[in-house]
């Protein structure tokens, strides 16, 4: 009897009840930390698409400055030089297009999937 005692003792490892802790502060943990790297992810998107705009404004500005007329291709841009790739859309799926707008005359960078 005495052996099986010390035996009891003798064990080491977790009870259930501290798991189920560990499991659940593990969890608050989770669900504090998916929304700030989701939000961070987002930011990140956002930048891209921003410095992606500004790059092909950038180059639509050359490309008219050399040749006299806009273009309303990315691809134009890129078989001229101007880029070397197109750019991709990074908050959602397809690449960008220039759009003319006859009222006002002026040139927009817009992605496909807006079209």
């Amino acid at each position: 009897m005495i052996n099986y005692i010390q035996r009891k003792r003798n064990k080491k490892g977790f009870t259930l009840i501290e798991l189920v802790v560990v499991i659940a502060i593990l969890g608050i943990l989770a669900a504090l930390a998916i929304p700030r790297f989701t939000g961070t992810q987002n930011n990140a998107k956002e930048q891209t698409h921003n410095a992606n705009v500004r790059t092909i404004e950038s180059a639509l500005g050359l490309y008219a400055a050399e040749k006299g007329h806009y273009t309303q291709s990315v691809d134009d841009l890129v078989r001229a030089g101007y880029l070397k790739e197109p750019p991709v859309y990074p908050l959602g799926t397809g690449n960008y297009d220039i759009e003319y707008n006859a009222a006002t005359k002026n040139y927009y960078v817009v992605p496909e999937m807006i079209k």
